[in-house]
């Protein structure tokens, strides 16, 4: 199962179906995530007069009087985790090459 997958992937014929497959993923993913932000509403008409407030609070998952600037920039999370993983990247490769490779006549 898996060698007809890595056959799949590897094959170059089947390079441009899979960057049509990942591009409209991505699309799909964009436009949903801009979907939710545009029709999203609060349901708070179901709670008692005086609780709609720290409804919206603990449903953020913060205490009354706390606020994040990054919840109000658009897209503020995706790119904290792009950064994030790219620095993650670059240390690890750092560390590999400082500390866990070997030279290439180790074993001589």
């Amino acid at each position: 199962m898996i060698k007809k997958a890595v056959d799949y992937i590897g094959n170059p014929e089947n390079s441009v179906k899979l960057r049509r497959f990942f591009y409209i993923t991505l699309v799909m993913v964009v436009l949903l995530d801009i979907g939710v932000h545009l029709f999203h509403t609060e349901h708070t008409a179901d709670l008692p007069q005086g609780e709609h407030e720290s409804a919206n609070l603990s449903h953020k998952g913060h205490d009354a009087g706390e606020e994040f600037i990054g919840e109000k920039i658009w897209g503020f999370w995706a790119i904290y985790g792009f950064i994030g993983c790219i620095i993650m990247i670059f240390v690890c490769k750092g560390v590999g090459h400082a500390w866990l490779m070997k030279k290439e006549n180790y074993y001589d």
